[in-house]
């Protein structure tokens, strides 16, 4: 299955430095800290919180992107060792 993305953004946002970097194995806390970063570097079209907590106690994340009504949802994570979805999700 091939997904594609299309951003459309307009006004004075511009993106800065990579934040995501997917050339490396893409650990759970790696995957934490860069919703961090986009979520301060983009406090405007980025947002996240935490859906619940896995049996293992980590954090099962929910990031939202963009403003208004349309719903696209994209799921990464959801099996174990598949840690390229969320790295490609993320970037």
């Amino acid at each position: 299955m091939l997904l594609g993305s299309l951003f459309i953004i307009t006004g004075s946002v511009q993106a800065s430095a990579n934040i995501v970097n997917p050339n490396q194995v893409y650990s759970y806390t790696v995957m934490q800290r860069d919703i961090e970063r986009l979520v301060k570097e983009y406090p405007d079209l980025v947002s996240s919180e935490s859906l619940g907590q896995t049996a293992y106690g980590r954090q099962l994340w929910a990031v939202k992107l963009g403003r208004g009504e349309s719903v696209l949802f994209l799921n990464g994570s959801h099996h174990a060792r598949e840690w390229m979805t969320s790295a490609l999700l993320i970037k």
